[in-house]
């Protein structure tokens, strides 16, 4: 039966991004230079999110720089013990549902966050087109290790494999 008819989502083959080397000299390195110079003379408020509510408390901290401790990039929002329970709770919610998903439509999740993380890294380091997308990619990799790409992607055609074989076995052993 055609996956369009079951619902089954197929996880997409994996493609290689370009990677730039941003060495001296080249546009790619001063673009990234010019945003990280943006960013820096910016500060942002960073909410707590529990169940996907924003949270703003009065109870903040600074946010700086890993290498200069001094410049401060913006103040992200403590949470108390009875939010930190109310994230708890939350989390063990999503995670009742989440594993009540297919592999496949886990898989698409996945894939859709990993996209979504490159698009939001290019917004933000000033890219607008596949290139840029690409150049800031450098997190790709990260997100790759972690199985969002090519081990979804492997492990959706082993899974295929493993039904596949299942539905066979059980043709097979059906009484005519």
């Amino acid at each position: 039966m055609p996956d369009a008819i079951t619902g089954r989502r197929r996880v997409p083959r994996p493609e290689n991004d370009p990677n730039l080397t941003y060495a001296p000299g080249t546009p790619a390195r001063a673009e990234l230079k010019a945003r990280l110079a943006t960013m820096a003379s910016e500060t942002v408020d960073i909410p707590i999110v529990i169940g996907g509510k924003e949270i703003r408390n009065s109870g903040t901290l600074p946010a700086v720089m890993p290498h200069k401790h001094g410049h401060v990039l913006g103040q992200f929002h403590q949470a108390t013990p009875d939010q930190v329970r109310q994230a708890v709770e939350a989390a063990m919610a999503a995670r009742k549902e989440w594993s009540g998903w297919s592999f496949e439509d886990r898989a698409a999740v996945w894939q859709h966050r990993r996209q979504h993380c490159l698009e939001h890294f290019a917004a933000h380091l000033g890219g607008s087109g596949q290139e840029e997308r690409t150049d800031v990619g450098h997190g790709a990799p990260y997100l790759d290790e972690a199985g969002w790409k090519s081990k979804g992607y492997k492990a959706a055609k082993l899974s295929a494999s493993a039904s596949a074989t299942a539905t066979t076995f059980s043709r097979r052993a059906t009484p005519v």
